[in-house]
């Protein structure tokens, strides 16, 4: 596992607090190997991404078309940053990914009525997936207060 990001800080957090975690996995349609490959360290419960999108659309209508487009235009936004740093674009992966982070936390939110977020940096590296989480609080899906500083 690597010594930085989600993996690092799921497993720093669980161990922390003594309490085991949860998997949201992207379903074998959207990623063939997301699923098999993902860490299971202190796994209690497994869920599909699906079942939290569905979650999501029904109770904020739209969202799930909101987030799509806030993505897409962050995307477009970071792909000209790194075009005007002489950077190759963002992998083709990242709006998959970002979806998956927003849409688990948005619907985390709405499930236990509220949630922490917990970054291993104060501010992400702007180029990273966990980046977007600024599309979540834009679009009122996380705020502020749900932010834990590092």
């Amino acid at each position: 596992m690597a010594d930085r990001g989600i993996a690092a800080i799921t497993r720093a957090v669980a161990d922390a607090l003594s309490v085991p975690r949860g998997l949201v996995y992207l379903d074998r349609t959207l990623d063939s190997h997301h699923w098999r490959d993902a860490d299971r360290y202190k796994i209690s419960m497994e869920l599909p991404y699906t079942l939290l999108a569905s979650t999501l659309d029904a109770e904020r209508p739209g969202a799930l078309e909101r987030l799509d487009r806030a993505i897409e235009g962050a995307l477009r936004e970071k792909a000209a940053q790194r075009q005007s740093l002489r950077k190759p674009p963002l992998p083709a992966y990242f709006h998959r990914f970002a979806r998956l982070q927003e849409v688990t936390k948005a619907a985390a939110k709405l499930l236990c009525n509220e949630i922490t977020i917990a970054h291993s940096t104060p501010s992400p590296y702007p180029f990273s997936v966990a980046s977007f989480y600024r599309v979540g609080l834009e679009l009122q899906l996380i705020d502020e207060a749900d932010l834990l500083a590092p």
